[in-house]
């Protein structure tokens, strides 16, 4: 992935077939010294939100099918009206796909959204503003610089969350298609 930089901060991707793709976000003038900046695109909100509900539902589900809580109460005691259990793990395992398939997505956003989609943590910069975000946060002398979007430290915490969300897929799908 080749980048350059274009005219006034913005950031270009070669795309496929050699063709350059602006990174830039939309930048409108407010009032004299004032823009405003178009800086979470639709598809990050929309990750944002799915992402959301699916970690609730997941975790309801999971805490669910580790300690069931709630049983049914059926007039008859036929198989259907007991798959209580069924149909939370069936629930969890859609969920996981939508999640996973979440997670993909914001992988992919990552390389083609604007440039507030991705920070690149193996960068000398990138340390160095989330050691002094740090700082800031903990009160302590910084030099700490206004960031529009997401700070250093922010970022690394998603970068983190990432991680540890790929390890709960891997593990998960493991269970689910574990050999018997």
């Amino acid at each position: 992935m080749a980048r350059t930089s274009g005219g006034s901060g913005s950031a270009q991707v070669a795309a496929p077939r050699g063709k350059l793709v602006d990174r830039a976000s939309k930048v409108e003038r407010v009032s004299p010294g004032t823009v405003k900046v178009y800086v979470w695109e639709l598809p990050v909100r929309v990750w944002h939100w799915v992402n959301a509900l699916a970690i609730f539902t997941l975790f309801v589900t999971g805490v669910y099918i580790g300690n069931p809580f709630v049983q049914p109460i059926s007039i008859e005691a036929t198989e259907a009206s007991n798959f209580f259990m069924g149909w939370a793990r069936d629930i969890h395992f859609i969920t996981a796909f939508i999640f996973t398939l979440g997670w993909i997505g914001r992988l992919y956003w990552l390389i083609w959204g604007n440039r507030y989609a991705a920070e690149h943590p193996f960068r000398k910069d990138f340390w160095k503003g989330m050691w002094e975000t740090l700082k800031f946060y903990l009160f302590l002398p910084n030099k700490k610089q206004h960031y529009v979007g997401h700070n250093p430290l922010a970022m690394f915490s998603y970068w983190l969350l990432g991680i540890m969300s790929l390890i709960m897929v891997l593990t998960g799908f493991y269970m689910l298609f574990e050999p018997q």
